[in-house]
Parts: C-alpha cells; structure tokens; sequence
C-alpha cells in the first residue's frame, strides 16, 4: 500500500505545480484562471490525503512489528 500512497504524493505533487511548469495562460488583470486554481486545489488535496494515508499505513505497521516482536520475546522467555 505504501507503494500506492506514494505514488499519489507524486502526482499530487505533479497536479499541484503543473499550471507553474506548463505556463497556463494568465487571466485578466493577472490573475488566475479557474484551471489553475483546480489543479492547484486538486494538487493539494491529493497530495495531502496521500501523505495522511502514508503515514497511517507506515505507523500500522510498526506497530504491528513491535507487537509481533514482543510476542516473541514473550514466547522465547518461558521456561521449556
């Protein structure tokens, strides 16, 4: 899953600084246009909830580890 969850930073990354990279057209009076501010937004918000899962599945899963190895050490201390 982490595999997944980073390549969702890596296109909310891309999505976020694509209107930057590409050079949209600047509206009138230099201001944004509605695309670039939904790919801006867009951009965010993947990127974001992509860095919220990643850190999730990361922290399950050490946990799971240090669960698992408590077990273990809980098991390899009994007397045979």
């Amino acid at each position: 899953m982490s595999v997944v969850f980073v390549v969702g930073i890596a296109a909310g990354v891309w999505t976020f600084i694509e209107p930057w990279v590409i050079r949209y057209p600047i509206g009138a009076r230099h201001q944004w246009t509605p695309s670039m501010w939904s790919n801006v937004w867009v951009g965010a918000i993947v990127t974001g909830a992509s860095v919220v899962a990643l850190v999730l599945a990361v922290a399950a899963g050490l946990r799971g580890v240090e669960a698992a190895q408590a077990e273990a050490r809980a098991h390899s201390d009994r007397p045979v």
